[in-house]
């Protein structure tokens, strides 16, 4: 049940794996390149970055590159007297995409807009739905909206017309 799981782990560490490579120097004479953090010689990261090249997420970049741990003693390198031969790998657009989860990001930013969108669209129509249709009239609490309307004080009933109300915006206000 949680092989693919597991598998599926093993196959993003063989590509981190990959990333965390760098190049510390290149010796003279040959440009021999001396990587730090270099790639484990192990089952596991082999399945792995193999499965990475299938996807297209790791390009190989030298075949049968002769590999060791390399001494210094001092200045001077001491080279293994046996040195086995690995392919060096580099990781791919696609592979920085998938160290990055750049996929997930990319769903979830599309999720969160549609939502967006969905939220606008609703918001719209609860709006249109509010207005007021034709041949009907506005239902305020507003005494100029109709001018004819009765104002109600306790004890005393008065019609907008007699009181005099000028809105404020008109130019007998001023």
């Amino acid at each position: 049940m949680f092989d693919d799981f597991f598998r599926e782990r093993q196959i993003r560490r063989a590509l981190k794996a990959v990333a965390r490579q760098r190049v510390a120097m290149v010796l003279q004479p040959g440009n021999i390149q001396v990587i730090e953090r270099g790639t484990p010689d192990e089952e596991w990261f082999e399945l792995g970055v193999r499965t990475c090249h299938i996807r297209g997420w790791v390009e190989v970049l030298h075949e049968n590159l002769p590999t060791g741990a390399v001494r210094f003693q001092g200045s001077n390198p001491q080279f293994p007297e046996e040195m086995a031969s690995k392919n060096h790998y580099r990781l791919t657009e696609g592979g920085w995409a998938v160290l990055n989860r750049s996929h997930g990001w990319v769903l979830a930013t599309f999720l969160v807009s549609t939502i967006g969108l969905v939220v606008a669209a609703v918001s719209l129509v609860v709006a249109w739905l509010a207005l007021p249709q034709s041949g009907e009239q506005a239902h305020g609490n507003h005494a100029m909206a109709n001018p004819a309307v009765e104002l109600t004080v306790p004890g005393v009933q008065l019609r907008a017309a007699q009181v005099g109300v000028v809105p404020p915006w008109s130019a007998d206000h001023l």
